[in-house]
């Protein structure tokens, strides 16, 4: 929790999420990684392999430069709902960390038609899926499924993007099952460049706050949970944020 946590398509949730994780890398190693094209932890649609960072690609049963393809979901003609079952905007942070507040933007990639608002929706098993970081750890499948998912964008001052995921899951089991297999998954992102793609800054049992590299880029998350629900929050901050602030969110959260 498509971005990558989470937002767009990646979450959040990327997570990745949807994806989502959010969506935000966990790729492989590259000697020159390209830019990301969306945000980590942005839910995005599935491809046949990664194209950015965590949760903008599907993950897959072995290392990330060879995750399973999925059928990609179909280009929405309508607007995004701005809710999704019971989840609305209010069920994203109104601000994150570094002023990264609420903004109604484009989809990255036209997996969403924009409704007018800075929240939309995304179907649960999409979000599920295509938010789980598509590192080694990734089982390719198996975690709980979200019955729904609201995906929420944002930006700084400097124009840098931030994302959000919300997932609503059937019984708080089933989210602190899915929490747990991805902070799994982020563990076992591989090193690029000399710099861990995921490391951890702080944690308690109910979520996580740290960073997210992708080539050059730096990224802050939190993944949270807390009843029925998961949270996948990601900001590219240039790994500025600190530590104290991440844990604020994350225990904000896990106190909704």
């Amino acid at each position: 929790m498509a971005p990558h946590p989470f937002p767009t398509r990646q979450l959040v949730v990327g997570l990745g999420l949807a994806g989502a994780v959010l969506l935000a890398s966990c790729t492989g190693p590259t000697t020159t990684p390209p830019a990301p094209s969306t945000p980590p932890g942005t839910v995005v649609p599935a491809t046949a392999g990664p194209s950015g960072p965590s949760g903008s690609s599907s993950p897959g049963a072995g290392p990330a430069s060879t995750p399973t393809p999925r059928a990609q979901p179909p280009r929405p003609t309508a607007p995004a709902a701005s809710t999704a079952g019971s989840l609305t905007a209010a069920d994203l942070p109104a601000e994150l960390p570094g002023g990264f507040r609420p903004d109604a933007r484009e989809a990255a990639e036209g997996e969403y038609v924009p409704n007018g608002t800075w929240v939309h929706e995304v179907p649960g098993e999409q979000a599920s899926w295509e938010a789980m970081p598509p590192c080694e750890a990734n089982p390719g499948g198996g975690w709980p499924v979200a019955q729904h998912a609201l995906a929420g964008t944002y930006a700084d001052a400097q124009g840098r993007p931030g994302n959000g995921l919300v997932l609503q899951f059937a019984d708080a089991g089933q989210a602190a099952a899915y929490a747990r297999t991805y902070r799994e998954v982020l563990d076992s992102c591989p090193e690029q460049n000399g710099m861990p793609a995921a490391a951890e800054l702080e944690s308690e049992a109910a979520w996580y706050a740290g960073r997210r590299s992708y080539g050059p880029e730096r990224w802050s998350e939190v993944v949270a949970h807390s009843g029925p629900r998961v949270w996948l929050v990601i900001i590219n901050d240039a790994g500025a944020t600190e530590p104290t602030e991440l844990a604020t969110l994350a225990r904000s959260l896990v106190g909704r």
